[in-house]
Formats: structure tokens, C-alpha cells, sequence
């Protein structure tokens, strides 16, 4: 009779895929979503600074164009300060609660092929 195979280390591991579907997000995530309400949070600055230069030079010189611009202005940073606040929101909840932080650089080589298998 032939001989039974034998079970090796690969067979029995789980593929990356299978690791990575139940352990969470990777951090990568939430340094995306930092870098985005960042980028929302300075837009929203820049925003208010902006709609107080408005009104300042409405008060110097008030007309129907100058109030219309001011009003359109107030609402773009209103909606700004939403927006920035929603992703700051979404992403705080995707630290705590969906990434997986204790995530550990792994190299492994194999010797039943000629290939490299980074994990990060």
C-alpha cells in the first residue's frame, strides 16, 4: 500500500486571508481616516477664517452681494464642521472598535518553494 501523507506546518495553517477576516481592520484604516479629518479640519479653519474676513468687510461696507456671500459662506463651514465631525466620529470608532492594533510584521521563508511570504 502507498504510504499515508503527512501533514506539514502549510497545511494546517490558515491562509492570510482567513487570519486576517476574524483579528479586525488593519491599522492602515485609521491612519487613512486620521489623514482625511486632518485634511477636513484644516479645509474647516481655513473655512471660518474665511466667513469672519466676510463679515468683517460686511460691517465695513454692507450690501445685498456682501450678505449673500457671507450666508453661502457661513453655510460651506457649517457643513465642513459636520463633515469633519462625522469623520472624526467614524474613525475613532474604527480604532477602538475594528482595527486590530496587535498586528506583527512577519517573514517567512518556505522550503518547498522558491518564494518570500511577507505578512504585515
Amino acid at each position: 500500500p502507498p504510504p499515508e501523507p503527512v501533514a506539514t506546518i502549510e497545511d494546517e495553517a490558515p491562509s492570510p486571508e482567513e487570519e486576517r477576516s476574524d483579528k479586525g481592520m488593519s491599522p492602515t484604516v485609521f491612519y487613512v481616516g486620521l489623514g482625511v479629518t486632518t485634511v477636513l479640519a484644516g479645509a474647516t479653519a481655513w473655512s471660518g477664517m474665511d466667513t469672519r474676513s466676510q463679515r468683517e468687510d460686511f460691517d465695513a461696507n454692507p450690501t445685498a452681494e456682501g450678505y449673500d456671500e457671507g450666508v453661502a459662506a457661513q453655510k460651506r463651514t457649517n457643513v465642513l464642521l459636520g463633515i469633519t465631525a462625522a469623520a472624526g466620529v467614524t474613525t475613532a470608532a474604527l480604532g477602538l472598535f475594528g482595527v486590530q492594533w496587535d498586528q506583527r510584521a512577519e517573514v517567512a521563508l518556505s522550503p518547498h518553494a522558491a518564494s518570500v511570504r511577507l505578512r504585515f
